[in-house]
């Protein structure tokens, strides 16, 4: 059996630029060119005073046949993230399929027809789309959303559609945790083509959204403020093998028999993941499993998996 190592609490490391204090006469003579100096250095200490924390939020988790060539929604940040990376999942498993992703600021209510006002963050012309049952990440996506803020974004794959449910209403919040909040979106036939035919609401994408979260800490506070308020942090430690996509684990609340978290997608291989969850108080069970059925250990390299909670 290999050596496990044990991991502790993450820690919300910052870095204090300190400054040496002369006599009182120099202090005196320092000119507006040293202020100025002075100030850009307490400003550059304040930005260096933050972590990243690795989130992510389960959307829509039941396997339905529903789907399209595109789906629109817009997520709200309840503080500073960026959006990483989408996980979806496709009615067909295709070898290489056009994908895109847009993102604008905002709802996309209204802007669903016209191409003004979305950018585009993501074109993969040849991407493995893997079906129903394991899902296909989009990666590298990099949206920053700032505290309050909204985000739109429209995923379109022509060649696989995207599976998603039937909602409620159109906007309407769906899921949520302590940084981000997901709302119901569309269904769409046709890339900005500007008829309400090739809409259709509500729909709620199946998928994860995967974000980082920005902590930023004060100088004079010597503790971290809470992350977690008025629930439980529940952290999640995996070290990968040789085969990293294979591994993945979900999070069950116990008490109502509702998916809490699905894990994200795990690229590196020997590498140890730490992913932080805020969650309702509540018994939980997770479950890990292996795509190929032959577990994470040990043949293809030292791992393991740990659960954390607060």
């Amino acid at each position: 059996m290999p050596e496990q190592r044990r991991i502790g609490n993450i820690i919300l490391a910052s870095l204090l630029l300190c400054r040496s204090m002369g006599n009182p006469n120099r202090a005196q003579a320092q000119n507006s060119w040293n202020r100025d100096e002075e100030q850009a250095v307490e400003s550059q200490t304040r930005q260096l005073q933050s972590s990243v924390l690795p989130s992510s939020l389960a959307l829509s988790t039941t396997s339905v046949a529903f789907g399209n060539y595109g789906v629109m929604f817009y997520v709200g940040a309840l503080g500073d993230i960026t959006v990483t990376s989408i996980q979806m999942y496709t009615r067909t498993i295709v070898e290489g399929a056009p994908v895109q992703v847009y993102t604008r600021p905002g709802k996309y209510i209204g802007f669903e027809g016209s191409a003004a006002g979305w950018s585009k963050i993501y074109d993969n012309p040849s991407l493995e789309l893997l079906g129903q049952d394991i899902s296909t990440t989009l990666i590298g996506l990099d949206v920053s959303i700032s505290s309050s803020a909204f985000q739109s974004f429209f995923i379109w794959s022509p060649n696989g559609k995207i599976q998603y449910n039937p909602g409620t209403t159109e906007g309407a919040l769906y899921s949520s945790n302590s940084y981000i909040e997901f709302y119901e979106g569309a269904g769409v036939r046709g890339i900005f083509t500007n008829s309400p035919d090739d809409i259709t609401a509500p729909r709620v994408m199946r998928g994860v959204l995967n974000f980082d979260v920005m902590i930023a800490e004060d100088p004079g506070t010597p503790e971290p403020s809470e992350i977690c308020p008025g629930g439980v942090e529940v952290r999640v430690h995996v070290a990968t093998d040789d085969y990293p996509d294979e591994t993945s684990w979900i999070l069950t609340n116990t008490c109502t028999g509702a998916i809490q978290e699905i894990s994200p997608l795990y690229n590196d291989d020997f590498t140890e993941h730490v992913n932080s969850y805020c969650v309702p108080s509540a018994d939980y069970t997770i479950e890990f499993k292996d795509k190929w059925g032959d577990g994470i250990c040990c043949e293809e390299g030292p791992c393991y998996h740990r659960r954390l909670s607060g």
